[in-house]
């Protein structure tokens, strides 16, 4: 099957879509996932359905989820009669109600449900924030442009630490895979991408204090190169200089701190402080 379909239809700018073609990579990526025939996989963008088909031979059933059109026809013909169910819909104006009702109808009984997907460079923020907030789901693995992944992945007092970082800390734990040269791509993008895995945790935190903190960060890295007090001073947040700087010597830190030298946790504390 996976020769087959590599050839069939031509990518559409408009969608993002580089189809991925080396079978290797593709194995890693599932093995990667780590899937099990207990597993149910939510596969975002099947596309051309190569990855479709090792991940169905991997799991226990498959919900891929296709946008474009003139995919649909040809996806469930190549798939009729096996343990992948094609669904036509934009996956971000899905519910989560809608997810677990097609789950539902595959006979799902409250199995695992991993998520894996190689996504559209153009939507990655978008599809991510959406898998964050999805209670159903709590394994991602995803390919996406390597610089978004060193983002999600990086170190505190490093270039790529930021809001992206913190807003997955905050939800799951980031695992870095390995990096896919733009080579395997057709079309051929402009970058490489990496594979990465996300893994969610409980948040311990209600929506005023996850509202109050993500507004912290925003306004902390929304002029990274001024220091955290003057960063937070002169945003919208209606907090002073002086009690920024209060904040950073009870966390042991510089007055002169900028955003990226502080980490999740110091971040946690310093948001309540400031409510």
């Amino acid at each position: 099957m996976y020769k087959h379909l590599t050839n069939k239809f031509h990518t559409k700018k408009s969608f993002g879509q580089n189809f991925l073609y080396d079978e290797e990579i593709l194995d890693n990526i599932v093995s990667f996932a780590n899937i099990s025939k207990d597993d149910f996989v939510l596969e975002i963008g099947p596309g051309k359905g190569t990855l479709t088909s090792l991940l169905s031979a991997s799991a226990k059933k498959v919900l891929a989820i296709e946008l474009d059109n003139d995919l649909i026809d040809y996806l469930n013909t190549a798939f009729q009669d096996t343990n992948v169910t094609i669904y036509h819909k934009d996956f971000l104006k899905i519910s989560n109600t809608e997810i677990l009702d097609i789950l539902k109808s595959m006979d799902y009984q409250n199995e695992n449900i991993k998520v894996v997907a190689n996504i559209p460079y153009n939507i990655t923020s978008p599809i991510i924030n959406k898998l964050l907030s999805c209670s159903l789901i709590n394994d991602i693995t995803l390919l996406v442009q390597k610089e978004v992944a060193d983002r999600i992945c990086a170190k505190v007092d490093s270039h790529d630490y930021g809001i992206l970082t913190l807003a997955v800390k905050y939800y799951a734990d980031a695992t870095a895979g390995f990096i896919v040269d733009r080579k395997y791509f057709k079309p051929i993008p402009k970058v490489d991408s990496k594979v990465i895995k996300i893994t969610k945790h409980p948040v311990p935190y209600d929506d005023a204090f996850t509202k109050k903190f993500f507004s912290i960060i925003k306004s902390s890295f929304s002029k990274r190169r001024k220091t955290l007090a003057n960063s937070l001073s002169s945003s919208s947040a209606n907090i002073t200089k002086e009690q920024v700087e209060s904040c950073l010597l009870k966390l042991n830190k510089n007055t002169m701190a900028r955003p990226e030298d502080l980490s999740i946790e110091d971040y946690f504390s310093l948001t309540k402080m400031l409510m």
